[in-house]
């Protein structure tokens, strides 16, 4: 290829064509003015906008027409782990605030978080019977306090401190 070629109109070269293949972009686009007038294209881009930008103003700032208010379920509550609880600080009424201790290898421990460990896998009766009176040494819980509400007790301190109780 020469220079001269490259950047010219290939009507000014003296190149062969097909028959009707420099008319073809005319013809394109007389058909589509034909089809689509101008007219007609730039009034459906004005509709499609104007519908655009009411769908946004009504949308708000939030992006979403549900509004900017996020929406949680009802939070599902353990009624029997929430007596227990209140049981256990001594928040129901007419029962008296325990200290709770744990008698671990024949010692009164507080009962903390580390000492509830010992308890893992026990059985009910195991943990109910180690489960003392810090204020009273010799005193078990389940003699201080009524026998359901020690049922409570033991069913959030399993739940609480995960100890997974037979």
């Amino acid at each position: 290829m020469d220079s001269s070629f490259i950047g010219s109109d290939i009507r000014e070269q003296n190149v062969i064509l097909p028959k009707n293949i420099s008319d073809q972009p005319q013809r394109i686009s007389t058909m589509i003015n034909k089809i689509f007038p101008l007219r007609t294209i730039l009034a459906i881009a004005a509709l499609v906008s104007l519908s655009f930008s009411s769908l946004v103003l009504a949308s708000g700032t939030s992006g979403g027409g549900s509004g900017s208010y996020t929406y949680s379920a009802p939070r599902q509550v353990d009624q029997n782990y929430e007596y227990g609880k209140s049981i256990y600080q001594g928040r129901k009424a007419g029962s008296a605030k325990l200290a709770y201790c744990l008698d671990i290898e024949g010692e009164k421990v507080p009962a903390k978080r580390k000492s509830f460990k010992k308890f893992k896998r026990a059985t009910y009766t195991e943990f109910a019977n180690a489960l003392y009176n810090c204020d009273q040494p010799e005193s078990q819980v389940r003699n201080e306090i009524d026998s359901e509400d020690f049922k409570y007790v033991l069913y959030y301190l399993n739940k609480r401190f995960n100890l997974a109780l037979k």
